[in-house]
């Protein structure tokens, strides 16, 4: 229910790119360990390392990464680390398992290839994006932490209460839930590139830690009075955000949907059953979210507003940034150019070629010799989108 409420995993979960399946084998993983861990059967065990290898068919070494790191957190702070339970967990024999799971679709696409795939998926996109910032999403580690909020944006009031209860109950499975969205969250807080997406696979630990928090009833007024405090604020900030954005500031009316979580919120202070009320009204929200607000912004951004433009199009490239959509858009691999010389030539070889980029670059673009024929600055963020072509 606590996932049902949170418009931001629900969002990432319609998203045609890996991270629904990453975050899915990543879940799977975190709790078949623990009850491998407990000793509840060879099943879970076969569980973890499978899942662990179709998490890095999905995104690569992350899925390594954020199992491992939580499994060994756990095994040092619960005590356990020791010969046995390293011998019942068998962490050798099962990424051997794992590897056999990805490495063929790895080494195919890798031959495929000739070496490219690999080198810019494994050192552009793991260890350059965690190294350093890419594509201006960089920021502070609280950048990660307000992410989390966001996410979480029906219960911030009830987080902190929630994870002082989490420290206070002598239980493994709670100490574990906690390890692991904390190991998600300060893995990506010291990552050099931040995006929304990044801290999603702790949603599901967060939401069984909430669950059970709100299972207990313990909940206080101030609590309840401070969310209906924040839904109040919530109408007014989102009519504020979308007006100071030229791109859909026609689209403010949007901004009354989010009424509907705080007659929720209000609804607490006349029914016992208050979590239930409030959870309703966030699902009842998330259902209209989907169904009318997403696709009435979605109409607007910078793919939809350009693709007129490419009629007739020989051949799309992009220089040095673009909107990722456009090759969800085109259902194919669009080259980027680095250097204006060797776009210079390639505009040359190809004629009808449109160039995909950011208005930033425009200055390098108009020296040589290209038409700007659109532009449009893409949704909730400060880039704006250009399309450019030969006179």
């Amino acid at each position: 229910v606590v996932l049902l409420c949170s418009t931001h995993f629900l969002l990432q979960m319609q998203m045609s790119v890996p991270d629904p399946y990453l975050i899915f084998f990543l879940t799977v993983a975190f709790l078949s360990f623990y009850e491998a861990w407990l000793g509840n059967g060879k099943i879970y065990w076969y569980a973890f390392y499978i899942s662990i290898g179709l998490g890095i068919l999905a995104k690569g070494p992350i899925a390594i990464a954020l199992p491992g790191l939580a499994a060994f957190l756990f095994l040092l702070f619960s005590g356990s680390f020791n010969l046995k339970i390293i011998k019942q967990l068998n962490p050798f024999l099962g990424l051997t398992l794992s590897f056999l799971i990805a490495f063929p679709w790895y080494y195919l696409v890798h031959q495929a290839t000739n070496g490219a795939w690999t080198e810019g998926f494994f050192l552009d996109h793991n260890i350059v994006r965690f190294s350093e910032s890419r594509e201006s999403h960089g920021g502070s580690f609280f950048k990660t932490i307000a992410f989390i909020l966001l996410g979480f944006l029906p219960f911030i009031m009830f987080i902190p209460a929630m994870i002082k209860s989490a420290f206070t109950i002598s239980n493994k499975l709670v100490l574990y839930l906690l390890i692991v969205a904390s190991s998600i969250i300060v893995f990506f807080m010291i990552s050099g590139t931040k995006l929304p997406n990044y801290t999603v696979p702790a949603y599901p630990a967060l939401a069984i830690l909430l669950g059970s928090y709100f299972a207990d009833k313990n909940q206080k007024k101030w609590q309840w009075l401070g969310t209906a405090i924040l839904c109040f604020l919530l109408p007014v900030g989102v009519y504020l955000g979308i007006k100071s954005d030229s791109s859909i500031n026609h689209l403010s009316y949007l901004a009354l949907f989010f009424i509907i979580p705080l007659i929720g919120a209000i609804s607490t202070f006349y029914t016992e059953h208050k979590f239930a009320v409030y959870a309703s009204t966030w699902i009842i929200f998330g259902v209209l979210f989907f169904n009318t607000m997403y696709p009435k912004v979605m109409e607007v951004n910078p793919v939809n507003k350009t693709t007129h433009v490419f009629t007739n199009c020989n051949n799309v490239v992009a220089y040095k940034q673009f909107n990722p959509a456009y090759v969800t858009h085109f259902q194919k691999t669009i080259p980027v150019f680095k250097s204006i010389s060797q776009l210079e030539q390639y505009l040359l070889e190809n004629e009808n070629t449109f160039v995909i980029s950011r208005e930033k670059y425009w200055f390098e673009l108009e020296e040589i010799n290209l038409d700007k024929v659109a532009s449009a600055k893409d949704t909730f963020e400060s880039p704006t989108t250009i399309i450019a072509r030969e006179y």
